[in-house]
């Protein structure tokens, strides 16, 4: 038996992610590789809110823990993200979010992570990585715009059966994801691909993250909530 810690968090008052450090102690950070534009992020309203500026050039702009991997993937049970977006994301845009090593301004390039991703659309894939195991855009026939919507990565409920002589791999050997359905009901996604993460023995991170390859588009994410339980 195992004693369970959970980690729940909500945007409070006006708590902006610096760049670097913090001062007020909170723990996330943001990256921020615009050039001219100049994207927000910003608690407002019950959300932390992420947007893209007005400006024709590649912008990427993440909410994160600066890299510190506090969340020993082999101690994690759940992730949990309540995620909407201001527009619909079209065509020069994606969002990611989830749980991932080291940050990257592109997602494929994290070296292990389990994430939900749009690409230049509403419509939600799956993917994870472990630098061995990859798998990429796995469609879960659901969408994501501006109704709010709950995920959840699961890294501890998933049993991938390997028949003898080989072993069956729990946890981390089968991630599962599941997300809201229309009629907002979590509901498994991508349940016929093994989104195997085992090996991946390190720490992980939360993090959302929304960029655009040009144009004057100001897409956002509103986060309203993470909560990720882990044992300890």
């Amino acid at each position: 038996m195992y004693d369970v810690f959970t980690w729940d968090w909500r945007p409070v008052g006006i708590e902006t992610p610096p760049l670097v450090g913090s001062a007020d102690g909170a723990p996330w950070l943001k990256a921020d590789t615009s050039a001219a534009g100049a994207p927000t992020l910003a608690a407002a309203n019950g959300f932390m809110v992420g947007a893209l500026a007005a400006t024709d050039e590649v912008e990427n702009l993440c909410l994160y823990m600066g890299d510190s991997l506090a969340w020993d993937i082999d101690d994690l049970l759940t992730a949990e993200f309540w995620v909407k977006t201001g527009v619909a994301i079209t065509t020069a845009e994606s969002l990611a979010f989830g749980m991932a090593a080291a940050r990257n301004d592109d997602p494929d390039a994290i070296a292990a992570h389990a994430s939900f991703r749009l690409l230049a659309s509403t419509a939600v894939v799956c993917e994870s990585d472990d630098s061995v195991h990859d798998n990429d855009d796995k469609a879960t026939g659901q969408i994501l715009s501006t109704a709010l919507k709950r995920f959840c990565i699961d890294f501890a409920s998933g049993i991938q059966t390997v028949g003898p002589p080989g072993v069956s791999k729990g946890g981390k050997g089968c991630v599962l994801f599941s997300m809201d359905n229309a009629q907002g009901v979590l509901q498994p996604v991508c349940r016929n691909v093994l989104f195997d993460m085992s090996s991946y023995a390190a720490g992980l991170q939360p993090y959302v993250q929304l960029q655009k390859t040009g144009g004057v588009t100001t897409p956002a994410f509103y986060l309203a909530r993470v909560r990720i339980r882990a044992k300890f």
